[in-house]
């Protein structure tokens, strides 16, 4: 049986004009589900990678009969007796493509012939339809595809250069602490409370991190001009000392000693954020051990004085500031360990916020990051379920609500979480730390949910990941902090320093 033959002719509408200098797309091979049961089509090769093989094959057919094969540029969801169909003949790309389904139930169709490069970044969605008497309505619908072109199935990241820190590396950020206008990078060490500092060199590479001092058993580590001199400070939470500690920037990424902050019980999630209107960066902490958000304002200085503190039901362990409800002033969302659930509390643009209200998620969240993962301007909810191997996904309603979650099954123990554009498609992508010895990155898809994961090899498990533009090209890099953890939240000094890890994303628009 002769296969069906769909050449780069037919696909030249979709792309016109729409050539890059260097791909910076993934192929995606996404399966969309009818519902029933019936005949599959298959991507033997894989997803469409740009200059490699590609097929497509009708398997499970009625041997004998006969259908087509259809594509679109956009989907639709149509609920049909038969299954649903997600080809818009609005935007069909080429009429139905016969086939004949053969003895073995199976229709090879070499359905895309194409390796330019003006292809990359470009999705089409097709879908087949086999005609059978005897199945009900007397049609058969496969499953539906959405495929994307791309130059690699996997993230294609560089090698890893990495760079020694402190013991126990955990939380990162990524500012500029010498004023040169290249990204450098901070991690917190828990074993020898301080932070190191790494100075960028451009290009993805940096020097030798220098250790400051910030306070016993830091977990993250925050960037801020907190005394107005315009130079970035670091700001940490001090579990060890259960007080938060911050170091002023001299401006040429040297910083002076160490200044005990406000004490307060347990703090583990902290951000920076303007929350009372004024010049000066302020201070929101989760008190884990007092299950309560303490609110300290920033008085231009410094130094902070307490404003104030909420409750947080139960066990609030990490915490993430944005606009949730559209009104121009920051809000908190919060991680609650204990009552599996997100809390968002509104900001009132005085300091204060109203009562957390509080939405579902899986067991043990330990780890939240926003973004708008659906394009629709409003900030989503992503949050790591420690215990049930998940992340919530929470979308975003634009009035500080959030819409019930969907979730996204990760490998086991998932730690750290973030959101950036791997690919350059303008859609945020889900970066997430597990147990494994890898980051499992779920190319999003627009709509708020994510294709399967892919994985980026980091060699042993991290314990802290930040999805940043550090070498300046515009498309997000990987960074990893990685090192003996040891047992409890304060491990005690082992002699072994930590590694700081970087693998720079190549691809560029």
């Amino acid at each position: 049986m002769r296969p069906v033959v769909v050449t780069s002719v037919v696909l030249l509408a979709l792309v016109c004009g729409k050539a890059r200098a260097q791909c910076s797309s993934f192929a995606l091979d996404v399966d969309l589900p009818t519902g029933v049961e019936g005949p599959r089509l298959a991507t033997p090769d894989g997803a469409p990678i740009l200059g490699s093989a590609f097929s497509l094959e009708v398997t499970g057919a009625t041997p004998g009969k006969v259908g087509e094969l259809y594509f679109s540029a956009l989907p639709i969801v149509a609920p049909l007796p038969i299954g649903v169909f997600y080809v818009d003949p609005n935007t069909l790309v080429a009429p139905g493509l016969p086939f004949v389904v053969g003895p073995d139930g199976r229709a090879p169709l070499v359905a895309l012939d194409v390796v330019d490069p003006i292809f990359c970044g470009i999705q089409i969605f097709g879908q087949a339809v086999v005609k059978d008497p005897a199945a009900p309505f007397g049609y058969a619908l496969t499953n539906g595809l959405r495929l994307r072109f791309g130059v690699s199935q996997g993230i294609a990241f560089g090698l890893e250069a990495d760079y020694g820190t402190g013991e126990s590396p955990r939380g990162l950020v990524a500012a500029d602490f010498d004023g040169d206008g290249l990204p450098d990078l901070a991690v917190a060490n828990t074993s020898t409370g301080d932070v190191s500092v790494v100075l960028g060199l451009g290009g993805g590479t940096f020097a030798a991190g220098v250790q400051v001092p910030i306070g016993s058993c830091p977990g993250n580590v925050r960037a801020g001009d907190l005394d107005g001199d315009g130079a970035l400070d670091l700001v940490a939470p001090n579990s060890g000392g259960d007080d938060i500690g911050s170091a002023l920037g001299n401006g040429d990424g040297t910083f002076g000693p160490a200044i005990p902050g406000p004490s307060t019980p347990g703090p583990r999630g902290l951000v920076l954020g303007d929350f009372d209107g004024d010049p000066w960066p302020d201070v929101a902490v989760c008190n884990f051990s007092a299950d309560t958000v303490s609110i300290y304002l920033g008085v231009g200085d410094g130094s902070f004085v307490l404003g104030q503190q909420f409750a947080v039901v139960d066990g609030p362990f990490d915490m993430q500031t944005g606009d949730m409800d559209g009104d121009s002033l920051l809000d908190l969302v919060i991680a609650a360990r204990n009552s599996n659930d997100a809390q968002v509390a509104l900001g009132v643009g005085d300091g204060t916020f109203q009562a957390p209200v509080a939405w579902a998620v899986g067991s043990s969240p330990r780890k939240l990051v926003l973004g708008d993962v659906d394009g629709d301007g409003m900030l989503d909810v992503a949050v790591g379920n420690w215990n049930s191997d998940s992340v919530s996904i929470l979308l975003g309603v634009g009035d500080g609500t959030l819409r019930l979650p969907l979730d996204v099954p990760t490998p086991p123990r998932p730690t750290q979480v973030d959101l950036a554009d791997a690919d350059g498609d303008g859609i945020l992508d889900l970066f997430v730390v597990t147990n494994e010895s890898y980051v499992s990155v779920f190319p999003g898809l627009g709509d708020g949910t994510f294709a399967a994961s892919l994985q980026v090899d980091v060699l042993e498990s991290p314990n802290g990941m930040l999805a940043a533009d550090v070498d300046g090209d515009g498309i997000p890099d990987l960074v990893t902090s990685k090192g003996p953890s040891g047992p409890g939240g304060c491990p005690a000094p082992t002699g072994q320093p930590g590694v700081l890890g970087v693998l720079v994303n190549p691809l560029a628009e």
